[in-house]
């Protein structure tokens, strides 16, 4: 479900969009716990920012392939 926000963080803050997904992620299961709703895991943390890493590779590798062919 991250990779659309690794995406997105990614297109505006290249690599250093991962912490935007830690934040995210954290904040998402602080609410959990404070709330009391959904279970509050560690490893989702770690999945969600998994996720967002391969979302910042997509852009990444785009990047890199349309700059490539516009120099040629």
């Amino acid at each position: 479900m991250f990779i659309p926000i690794g995406a997105i963080a990614g297109w505006l803050w290249k690599w250093r969009g991962i912490w935007v997904a830690v934040g995210l992620s954290v904040l998402i299961e602080l609410l959990q716990l404070l709330t009391q709703r959904g279970l509050c895991e560690f490893d989702d943390v770690i999945h969600n920012c998994l996720g967002a890493a391969v979302g910042i590779g997509l852009v990444t590798l785009l990047r890199y392939v349309f700059i490539k062919e516009e120099c040629e």
